[in-house]
């Protein structure tokens, strides 16, 4: 007895250990291209054993997702001992855009995105077990584009991105950057112009470096470029001078890069710099006693804007006094020295303010002007003179900054106009105001396109995915969904969108009272109508070989067309009413007769969990290099059955990539084949669980099972 519950506990314990064992340990939070299809996280087995990772959950500070395996041929949801998985959401193009080893796990989520996205201004990363237990969690900062975390020693540090592959312990990590140091902004002539670029060591030790420069007009032409490092050794700092004949009564933006260095460096940011400098320039000066500079003040600015800085960063200045002011030659310094000059080329054309009037300053042009996180400052002068200066420390994408008397708040830009405290709510709303294309009886018909007007105001979220259909009176979908995304924080939409309401030719559906659904930003509503009969023209033009039972299969969107040698993207549309949940295999190829064009017949083979009453869209891709008349095929076999179900079409390669979407016809065959069964998923009951908000505590949890353990263990030893 005393040897079975040794062996139970000690069981206990190396299963505990094992899931100690799975860490986070690379994070893609800002991806190049569309960021939540390219996000991901990378886990690591740093174990003996290997370990089931099924049932798990992944999250970040706004919402949780179920990993699931199997859907990319990567070998369920165990992770082997030393080896890697990639966390995807379902709809994932990493694989397409990063090099992505071929020994890693393909896990994904139950979703769309991972969390609630992974915030590209700071976020954390939460992992638990199947008992919604801690198994590993990290938070990073703000992230540049196109670098993961990775974590170095005990900090996480940004590197070009590795996922599934072992990155050296002995990595050589270091901090550098450039600066460029000049005594004037404005020079009065070409002859006195002077600047230098200094590369300085922030940590590590000595490397060679290549760095690159250009001096621009604000239209961003280059005027002069320069090379003035290229593989260079630097134990600490170097410095080059610069002296250009440049054009009087010109505004030049001077911008240096570190292109290249011999260690990764932990703070890219810091490899980039731009200011501008102004060559003899005329500042405009006071007519009369009456006009006052000092009557400028900074009222609202916007560090962070949705999506790229570059085009949305702005400073909006007010004009308190009683006279007009030109404000050409003005400049906006922020705490790390980078200046902005007010011209007409980042004032829409006009430097000139009215009394009591507001005028923006475009500031993107600057690379990193204004930070998204940590103390920042930003100070208006006239020439020496100090008129207005803000500090703050913190922002939030697509929020500004604005002054409210001698407060300042953040919340909905309002550029150019007055700001109104609380004028734009925080909250979001989606609002069903009416349907088109009803007939005379107001009612619609099985197989018809209505339409419908929704109203959508986008307050202060992140999220940007709006999706509608029909369902009837059971609760059952009688419709395909439709999605469109929105992208503008604090923005009033008025959407007029589709409903492709499904053809019911075997009579599946009852009819009758029927509701339209909306939902998105964390908001929904819905729409009453009646769906009455079939229209006539629908059930005659699709011919059905077989019974497709309790499941419905279409492509939703495709090309009709495409370049040879370019990869194409094919959507299915699956709708589950069997009663329970499946998973379904779904792969597509392109064919002549008995021959493949696109490669093995089963090279995209995916694997989707689709709940019942549920349905899932899966993105199918596949190229063909050779131009000619093809056809599509795509196949659907649920797990459990030896009977795959086809949709083909026809697709031309080398022609126009011209899409069409939902109202495509296909004609359906069945056909039997032993296909080898994969590993299933099971599906996971979700639980409760009260989680504290010390989340180190979490971490704790095998040390102390362990300490208590080995106590048992030798009580019970020396007890019998």
């Amino acid at each position: 007895m005393k040897s079975i519950l040794l062996l139970i506990l000690v069981g206990v314990f190396f299963a505990e250990a094992a899931l100690a064992d799975i860490i986070i340990s690379e994070v893609m939070a800002n991806p190049a291209a569309d960021e939540d299809l390219n996000e991901w996280v990378e886990l690591q087995n740093n174990g003996e054993e290997d370990v089931n990772v099924r049932c798990w959950t992944i999250g970040d500070a706004s919402d949780d997702d179920l990993l699931i395996g199997g859907l990319y041929d990567g070998g369920g949801t165990v992770i082997p001992s030393g080896g890697f998985a990639i966390v995807t959401d379902e709809m994932t193009r990493v694989y397409n855009n990063f090099n992505v080893s071929s020994d890693a796990v393909k896990l994904y989520v139950d979703d769309l995105r991972i969390g609630n996205s992974l915030s590209n201004n700071g976020d954390v990363v939460f992992l638990y077990d199947e008992n919604m237990n801690i198994v590993d969690n990290m938070s990073y900062g703000h992230s540049t584009d196109s670098l993961s975390w990775t974590m170095s020693g005990n900090d996480w540090v940004e590197t070009e991105p590795t996922p599934g592959w072992n990155r050296t312990t002995d990595t050589d990590f270091c901090d550098w950057k450039i600066e460029i140091n000049t005594e004037n902004v404005f020079f009065n002539s070409s002859e006195g112009v002077r600047w230098e670029v200094t590369v300085k060591k922030v940590e590590g030790e000595k490397q060679n470096l290549s760095a690159k420069g250009y001096v621009k007009r604000l239209n961003k032409e280059t005027v002069k470029d320069y090379a003035p490092w290229t593989d260079v050794g630097v134990t600490s700092t170097r410095t080059r001078s610069y002296s250009p004949n440049l054009d009087d009564n010109e505004v030049y933006i001077l911008e240096y890069n570190i292109t290249e260095l011999s260690c990764e460096d932990k703070d890219m940011a810091n490899n980039h710099f731009s200011t501008l400098i102004a060559v003899d320039m005329e500042l405009p000066e006071p007519e009369n006693e009456t006009i006052d500079y000092s009557k400028l003040e900074i009222t609202e600015f916007l560090p962070d804007p949705s999506g790229d800085d570059t085009s949305g960063e702005f400073v909006e200045i007010y004009n308190t006094g009683a006279s007009e002011l030109d404000l050409r030659g003005i400049v906006l310094e922020d705490n790390s020295n980078k200046s902005v000059i007010i011209a007409d080329s980042n004032t829409d054309g006009n430097t000139k303010i009215s009394a009591g009037d507001y005028k923006v300053v475009n500031t993107g042009s600057i690379y990193g002007f204004l930070n998204n996180e940590g103390y920042e400052e930003i100070r208006l002068y006239y020439m020496d003179e100090l008129l207005d200066s803000v500090s703050y420390s913190s922002s939030r994408e697509g929020n500004s900054w604005s002054k409210f008397d001698s407060s300042w708040e953040m919340g909905a830009p309002s550029s150019g106009r007055k700001n109104v405290n609380g004028s734009s709510p925080k909250e979001s709303r989606i609002d069903i105001k009416n349907v088109y294309d009803l007939g005379a009886d107001d009612e619609a018909k099985f197989g018809q396109t209505i339409r419908a007007r929704v109203e959508v105001y986008k307050g202060d979220t992140s999220k940007k995915c709006i999706k509608l259909w029909a369902e009837d009176e059971d609760g059952k979908r009688i419709s395909k969904e439709t999605r469109t995304n929105i992208y503008e924080r604090y923005t009033e939409y008025e959407l007029t969108l589709p409903i492709h309401l499904k053809p019911n030719c075997n009579g599946k559906y009852g009819g009758g009272d029927s509701l339209i659904y909306a939902e998105g930003l964390d908001e929904d509503d819905s729409y009453g109508l009646i769906v009455s009969g079939v229209r006539d023209d629908v059930c005659e033009e699709v011919e059905i070989e077989g019974s497709q039972g309790n499941f419905d299969y279409e492509i939703t969107e495709m090309p009709l067309g495409v370049s040879a040698g370019e990869e194409f993207e094919v959507e299915i549309m699956l709708g589950n009413n069997y009663g329970s949940g499946y998973n379904f295999d779904v792969w597509s190829y392109v064919y002549v007769g008995n021959k493949c064009y696109s490669g093995g017949r089963e090279d995209n083979k995916k694997r989707v969990y689709v709940e019942d009453n549920e349905e899932k869209a899966v993105l199918l891709r596949n190229k063909v290099e050779v131009a000619g008349e093809y056809n599509l095929k795509v196949k659907i076999k649920r797990e459990d059955q030896k009977t795959e179900k086809e949709l083909t079409s026809e697709i031309n390669v080398d022609g126009s990539a011209e899409h069409v979407q939902e109202q495509m016809l296909y004609t359906e065959e069945t056909h039997t084949a032993d296909v080898a069964e994969k590993e299933l998923n099971v599906k996971c009951t979700p639980i409760t669980v009260y989680e504290s908000t010390g989340l180190r505590s979490g971490k704790l949890i095998p040390y102390i099972s362990a300490g208590m353990l080995f106590i048992l263990v030798f009580v019970l030893v020396f007890r019998f």
